[in-house]
């Protein structure tokens, strides 16, 4: 049974008994680790390129780092893996990560030397007093000058709105009473056609009336014996 490591191309035994990062660490192939086997920091990731069937499916503990993402790209925790067959294990992943942390930052030293205006002393702390905490009484006015404020202001609004008010009150007022004048005026037009009729009508019953009782009396009196 034997690892490969690519692309070192480097072979080494395996034993079920140990985890794939304690063997590459006894030969001097580095794989970063921080936990030390736990696991808990996941920096010991390796890609299994075969013989994925000679290597036991990862535990709870290691798929609560790693999640399932590992059936896709094959990714595994070397402190986790035991091997118990041929594997081939890509390290690339382990090499960037080594030259990521060698990597020196671009930039170059000044060879002239500057003098600093730094000054050494002590410094005392003390309490502004906007910074001291309001006392109750001082809180009281405060809120006091609030209300007050808002009260005049208040009281400002109220008054702007008074004319205005009054204003539209006294058109309101000036539309009734020209839609009750219309409304009379327009009872007294039909009332104005209709008295001539009665009166007529009222003249031609009293007429009437009159020349009955004619009658009666005239006939009352042929029959009276002469």
């Amino acid at each position: 049974m034997k690892a490969k490591f690519v692309p070192q191309n480097i072979e080494l035994e395996v034993n079920p008994n140990k985890s794939l990062l304690q063997i590459a660490t006894e030969n001097q192939i580095e794989i970063r680790s921080i936990c030390k086997g736990v696991p808990s920091c996941a920096e010991c990731r390796v890609r299994v390129v075969e013989g994925e069937n000679n290597v036991l499916p990862p535990a709870k503990a290691e798929l609560n780092l790693i999640g399932t993402n590992w059936r896709i790209d094959g990714r595994r925790l070397s402190c986790q893996m035991r091997c118990y067959g041929d594997v081939t294990i890509d390290m690339t992943e382990q090499i960037e990560k080594q030259e990521n942390q060698t990597k020196k930052v671009r930039g170059f030293r000044s060879q002239k030397q500057v003098e600093s205006h730094a000054v050494q002393d002590t410094m005392l702390l003390s309490e502004k007093p906007d910074d001291r905490p309001e006392q109750p009484q001082q809180r009281a006015e405060g809120q006091q000058q609030e209300r007050s404020e808002q009260k005049q202001q208040q009281q400002g609004q109220r008054q702007q709105q008074q004319p205005r008010n009054q204003q539209q009150g006294q058109q309101r007022r000036d539309q009734r009473n020209d839609q009750r004048r219309d409304q009379k005026q327009g009872q007294q037009q039909q009332q104005g056609r209709k008295p001539d009729q009665k009166h007529q009508n009222q003249n031609q019953n009293k007429n009437q009336q009159n020349q009955q009782k004619q009658n009666q009396q005239k006939q009352q009196q042929q029959q009276k014996p002469k």
